[in-house]
């Protein structure tokens, strides 16, 4: 076993590209791929599929690269608690999020992280497409709502609440959830039944359905939308506490629930974990505990 071969493979499925990895390592382009060919030799498969404008992992590359790079970290883990004496967090790390919870609430946090440990860079990528950590080389993830069965680890690490939120001006016009089908309503186009809601207080439910001329995509556009104009809509407590807090936006309904979800933190299916990475979950579960981040009603 070569650990430098294997860190040639980590680099330019990192990288991309030959020609990246070799930029990050400070080598040829000869010898990185002179030793890519040498460790599928070794390990009597193909690890990267490539032709002249395209490249990218086989499904064993995949595998051996998730392995690979968890192995490295803790070689490298390892390297430094020896040096310093202590285990500290180091290493760049890419991580994924939703983009209301990740500007909201994530990007400060790791912000604040980065700042308190100078070993650690994190690539925070912002999307709404639900990326699978592994495909897309991502060492952690974090999903909101109710995820779907996944070969990934998953840790809840927060709850919220959706509450029926509306301008100042309509503070006074529901009583229960029929009342609010004759009130303008946002509708957030990323939802599939962004017109559809199930009411409960106690034993009693009221389904609901609201009509829309007016949709948007993104939480706090939805937020400042229906902050200027006499409508109303339902987001998640994590993105609006804030805005009821300050009086922007009134929370109608109160004593009615609708769903509530989870924020969880997602990783590879792997059992070694980064320092950094299981700081970095320990850190945003304790946020969410602490009810800084009010994702409880």
């Amino acid at each position: 076993m070569n650990f430098n071969r294997i860190g040639y493979f980590v680099a330019v499925v990192d990288a991309g590209t030959i020609t990246g990895a070799a930029k990050a390592l400070s080598i040829s382009k000869a010898v990185v791929s002179k030793q890519i060919l040498t460790l599928e030799e070794e390990l009597g498969t193909a690890l990267l599929h490539r032709n002249t404008r395209h490249m990218h992992p086989t499904d064993a590359g995949l595998r051996f690269y998730e392995q690979a790079k968890a192995a490295l970290n803790q070689a490298e883990e390892a390297y430094a608690e020896v040096q310093s004496g202590k285990a500290i967090p180091e290493g760049h790390f890419r991580i994924t999020a939703p983009v209301d919870y990740g500007t909201l609430h994530l990007a400060p946090l790791l912000a604040q992280f980065v700042q308190d440990n100078s070993g650690v860079t994190i690539d925070l990528h912002l999307s709404d497409d639900r990326l699978d950590p592994v495909e897309h080389h991502f060492d952690l993830g974090f999903r909101v709502g109710w995820p779907s069965d996944s070969s990934n680890q998953m840790r809840k690490v927060g709850t919220f609440e959706e509450w029926v939120v509306a301008s100042p001006g309509l503070a006074q016009s529901a009583a229960e959830p029929n009342d609010l089908a004759g009130l303008s309503f946002v509708a957030n186009a990323a939802l599939n039944n962004a017109t559809k809601w199930r009411f409960s207080k106690g034993s009693k439910v009221q389904d609901i359905t609201v009509t829309s001329s007016f949709k948007l995509n993104t939480s706090p556009a939805i937020s400042r939308a229906i902050a200027a104009g006499a409508c109303f809509s339902i987001l998640p407590n994590f993105l609006v506490y804030d805005d009821v807090a300050a009086g922007r936006l009134v929370r109608l309904l109160p004593d009615w629930s609708l769903r509530s979800g989870g924020i969880y933190a997602m990783t590879p299916p792997t059992k070694y974990k980064p320092l950094a990475i299981r700081t970095i979950i320990e850190v945003i579960a304790t946020y969410h505990q602490a009810g800084l981040g009010q994702t409880s009603g």
